[in-house]
């Protein structure tokens, strides 16, 4: 007992940590050891293949502070073992989160090419959703141009008045100390200001999905536009959008999943449309290029078919999955319509008929026994995903497009490897 104790026999053989550091231990890692300095002048680095595998442990247990994860560094095992006892500060995970977000994406399709050769991930059946995501940002801090050119009149006014008050005649060389808040307020406002004008001058987009194709009944979708003086930006972070969600409206983005049948995610993006209809075709191509990395290591490295909610349905989209060679299950209704349906006209029999368009060969295959049961499949599957990449999950925790971005991918990333984890110790 007087020996010093080893923190490597304080960690379980199967549990997650030794899973990560194993899975850092095999990534290519050249993109981030380019930018430490390899003359070695100035304050020595911690290992960035520790300070990775402390970020990845930290997003599995849906830690996501620097700070927090500072104080897990030096209060918990875990940390301390693949850290290497080295404790980081919050400063120096904050900056190393941030120099290397670019290289993040990268690094999920590597760890998903693990887990694909250890068995994990096949793809012959896929399931795409989208979820909204909280951004680090209020929502009533979204300002319309109105709001915003009313604001910045009335603090340049205020502005005026104080360095009348300060300097009389006299010309001043910056602002003094109790106004610098104010002036980096509107700083924020006027880049806001320059983005909806940007947005004007490039053309309105619809707020909701504007689908021309015609429905079966010969109707088109309604098409409803924001009005110029409606757009609104957020003033704490640009990036963002007002997202409705199921309990309400957000201020944040829209994530988006590709799952395999054993809830493995082949493919991870943040967009920023309030709606899911342009995300198909990208989410699959991704899927496909992450799944053609081990199209030599798996039974079943071809996408067959991809599993859809409505929001993805669309004549354009359904004619793009067929150029893939990707059959699709995507309904243009609910899913509890077409069960109303079927128990309203019954299932189809015989033949299907010649000359329908997609949306009606959709709609008919979708109300089939095998289309039917095919299509259940897809909440089963990727809702529980979602449940376990939110659960615990308030906010994302970085401002920015990017930033949103590299946070998701190491998300989705740790979620993989505890995947892999919950195989190892069922095996």
């Amino acid at each position: 007992m007087l020996f010093p104790p080893s923190l490597d026999e304080l960690i379980p053989e199967d549990d997650l940590a030794r899973i990560v550091v194993d899975a850092v231990d095999q990534l290519d890692l050249s993109a981030i050891e380019a930018s430490y300095n390899p003359e070695g002048d100035g304050r020595s680095a911690i290992d960035p293949a520790a300070m990775l595998a402390t970020l990845i442990y930290a997003y599995a247990l849906k830690v996501l502070s620097s700070r927090q994860i500072e104080i897990l560094c030096r209060n918990r095992v875990e940390f301390r073992w693949i850290s290497g006892q080295a404790m980081p500060d919050h400063a120096t995970i904050a900056r190393f989160r941030t120099r290397h977000s670019a290289v993040f994406q990268e690094l999920f399709a590597q760890v998903l090419e693990m887990v694909r050769r250890c068995g994990l991930g096949q793809a012959g059946t896929i399931v795409l959703d989208g979820t909204k995501l909280k951004g680090n940002a209020a929502l009533d801090q979204s300002k319309t141009l109105r709001a915003i050119t009313k604001e910045l009149t009335e603090a340049a006014l205020i502005r005026d008045l104080a360095e009348n008050a300060k300097y009389g005649k006299k010309r001043g060389d910056e602002l003094p100390k109790h106004l610098r808040g104010a002036e980096n307020r509107r700083r924020r406002l006027e880049e806001a200001r320059r983005q909806i004008e940007a947005e004007q001058q490039g053309g309105q987009e619809p707020v909701a999905a504007a689908v021309a194709e015609p429905r079966p009944t010969g109707r088109k979708k309604r098409e409803r536009k924001a009005k110029a003086s409606e757009r609104k930006v957020n003033i704490t972070d640009a990036d963002s959008r007002i997202l409705k969600g199921r309990h309400g409206f957000v201020q944040g983005y829209n994530a988006q999943a590709v799952v395999s049948r054993d809830q493995v995610i082949l493919a991870a993006d943040v967009v920023q449309d309030g709606n899911d209809l342009r995300q198909l075709i990208p989410m699959v191509r991704k899927a496909q290029a992450n799944v053609a990395r081990t199209a030599g290591a798996c039974a079943a490295p071809e996408i067959q078919r991809v599993l859809a909610d409505a929001g993805y349905h669309s004549a354009a989209n359904l004619a793009q999955l067929e150029k893939l060679g990707v059959e699709g299950f995507i309904p243009g209704k609910a899913a509890w319509r077409i069960e109303e349906d079927i128990r309203r006209k019954g299932r189809p029999v015989g033949r299907m008929k010649q000359g329908l368009t997609r949306v009606e060969r959709m709609e008919r295959k979708l109300r089939t026994c095998s289309g039917s049961w095919i299509y259940k499949q897809r909440g089963r599957t990727i809702e529980p995903v979602f449940g376990q990449l939110k659960h615990g999950l308030y906010a994302l925790p970085r401002r920015g497009l990017q930033a949103a971005k590299a946070d998701w991918s190491l998300l989705c990333l740790a979620h993989n490897l505890k995947k892999l984890c919950a195989a190892k110790r069922a095996a």
